[in-house]
């Protein structure tokens, strides 16, 4: 009986977690996306915009999720358990944000990345990479581009909810203690 209630409890949190980890991937693409149209992604502020728009809207997922499951309480783990599978979510999201840039809306994105990134190595490090880099692997760079980019957006979202769980945790001992 009570295999069965953590069971759905869990499947309850998973479908929390992807629903609202689809809303802010969504809302990532979208601002990814008028930032790339509209030329505002090449301005300073462009990510800085963001990152207090991720952190908000991770925000609002815990209290959203706390007011569904109508706790008073919200325990540490089960705050880092929603981020978790929201942040996957998100993270795929931001890869694809990348895959539509390098296929879509700008097909030369990954060879000037590329090139900048080899550029700065040699200056950086004295070595040239460039021999390694044929024709013939650029689709395999492009798969590890969009891998540790899915892998970087989900410990950047990791590390927001870690951050926020730890507020939450904090302000609730905090204000249990008076």
């Amino acid at each position: 009986m009570t295999e069965e209630i953590i069971e759905v409890e869990k499947q309850s949190n998973f479908k929390f977690a992807f629903r609202w980890g689809s809303i802010i991937g969504f809302i990532t693409l979208v601002y990814y996306l008028i930032g790339f149209y509209t030329g505002f992604e090449k301005q300073l502020y462009f990510n800085d915009i963001y990152f207090f728009m991720d952190i908000a809207l991770i925000a609002l997922m815990i209290t959203e999720y706390r007011k569904a499951m109508q706790l008073t309480e919200l325990k540490f783990t089960r705050i880092l358990l929603i981020g978790m599978y929201s942040a996957l979510v998100v993270a795929g999201f931001y890869a694809l944000y990348f895959f539509l840039r390098m296929s879509r809306l700008e097909p030369l994105f990954f060879q000037a990345y590329l090139g900048d990134v080899i550029k700065m190595i040699k200056e950086q490090f004295n070595i040239d990479y460039s021999h390694i880099f044929k024709p013939q692997m650029l689709g395999m760079f492009k798969g590890v581009f969009l891998f540790s980019i899915y892998v970087s957006s989900f410990i950047s979202s990791m590390i927001y909810t870690l951050l926020l769980a730890a507020f939450f945790s904090l302000n609730r001992r905090v204000y249990k203690r008076k």
